[in-house]
């Protein structure tokens, strides 16, 4: 193969990973930041990777400048992660590859880290253009160095050249990936904007209906018509009741605050059943409790879990309404790292289609309700760092599974 068949399969080794990561992360609908930066990670070491185990800018000659542009990205896109794997990578293969010495590969990238650090410090706007400059400079005057004995001249010049010439092509594609992304997260934003505007539609639309109900009574109401007071005035009060609901769902929604502290999430359960006991007695609505009878401590918002678990409790009681023989099982079980704990009815269940959905804020199946009930739940819980599953089935009840991490140290110093 001629040198410059060698030069560009040591460009596709190069390039090859870092447009995966441009693809993945420019058309990924889910892809956040976190995750974006952990891929060009990934594709960073990748394309060490390939440029050292298949790379050949000239006969039996192994690249060795080129090494140097995975790490270059790393430093650019601030990777500190990848620096140091790559830095080590790179100098483990210089030296075995390349018989280089090791102490002094150490010294030489860690004198890179150093620099560019100091740069930062100065806090310019050009802080990646003047590094890549220092760090080209010196890395091939070490190479020229390192090397003049053993390559001729054209082989210097075609590593040199083909170093510079490739980082400058990968420093252009990265920044064509940058605004592609950038496109493409404000149209992601847009998207979410278009959400919250179909969310506010909604609600506006919610509050609209009671308050033209309640105006058309009050156009037919006859303050000195006692009848028009028994009939109009329950429908009015009904109607406004709703609206405030509406309206209280919709701020609690939009303004949850976690205060956690350490609590007995065992006794809390306890404290639900009792505040919810009449209701179930007037429901006629049987309740089996398997709560376990040890304290159990995590570290949660003792009002905010209480509201989920009544916020539960209640859906489960409003799902049994035309059921013959209602029943609803609470039960908590202690795991490995946290709590099990378990809400199952025999109610009409829900729809495959609807649980879908089901946490979507908005989204409700009763003739009154917001769709912020369960939406909350959702957020609560995973602001506890705990997860919130259903399990359903149309005719034949409803089963929620909630797991939150324990306090392991609480736990451990009560045991002993």
């Amino acid at each position: 193969m001629t040198v410059y068949e060698n030069i560009l399969l040591d460009s596709i080794y190069i390039i090859s990973p870092i447009l995966m990561y441009l693809f993945f992360v420019a058309y990924n609908k889910n892809v956040d930041r976190d995750e974006s930066g952990i891929i060009l990670e990934i594709c960073l070491i990748t394309s060490c990777y390939f440029v050292i185990r298949f790379g050949h800018t000239m006969m039996y000659i192994k690249p060795v400048l080129l090494v140097n542009i995975p790490l270059l990205i790393a430093y650019y896109n601030k990777k500190y992660a990848s620096v140091l794997v790559i830095s080590l990578y790179i100098i483990f293969y210089q030296h075995s590859d390349l018989n280089l010495n090791v102490i002094l590969l150490f010294v030489e990238y860690f004198s890179y880290m150093v620099v560019y650090f100091i740069i930062k410090k100065i806090k310019t706007d050009k802080t990646n253009e003047i590094f890549a400059f220092f760090y080209s400079l010196i890395n091939s005057l070490i190479f020229v160095s390192d090397f003049y004995k053993t390559m001729t001249l054209q082989m210097i010049t075609v590593q040199i050249l083909s170093f510079l010439l490739m980082l400058l092509i990968v420093k252009v594609i990265l920044e064509k990936a940058r605004r592609t992304i950038k496109y493409h997260m404000t149209v992601k934003e847009l998207i979410e904007e278009k959400q919250i505007r179909k969310s506010l539609f909604k609600i506006t639309h919610e509050i609209k209906n009671p308050l033209a109900v309640c105006k058309g009574y009050l156009d037919m109401f006859d303050v000195n018509n006692v009848e028009h007071a028994r009939k109009y005035v329950p429908i009015l009060k009904e109607e406004i009741d709703r609206t405030l609901i509406l309206l209280q769902d919709f701020l609690s929604f939009t303004k949850i605050k976690i205060e956690k502290d350490i609590l007995d999430i065992n006794y809390l359960l306890e404290e639900v059943l009792d505040n919810l006991h009449l209701l179930l007695k007037d429901k006629n609505i049987e309740l089996e409790s398997n709560i376990l009878d040890e304290e159990v401590y995590i570290d949660g918002d003792y009002n905010r879990l209480c509201q989920v678990m009544i916020n539960l409790i209640k859906n489960s009681i409003e799902a049994m309404k035309d059921v013959k023989y209602p029943q609803i099982n609470l039960s908590s079980v202690l795991k490995k790292d946290y709590i099990e704990i378990v809400v199952e009815d025999n109610g009409t269940g829900i729809e495959e289609e609807n649980l879908k959905k089901i946490s979507e804020p908005f989204f409700t199946t009763k003739k009154h309700g917001t769709g912020l009930g369960v939406s909350m739940s959702f957020e609560i819980i995973a602001s506890h760092n705990g997860t919130i599953k259903y399990f359903s089935e149309y005719g034949k009840g409803t089963k929620v599974v909630i797991n939150l991490p324990l306090n392991k140290e609480f736990n451990s110093n009560c045991a002993h």
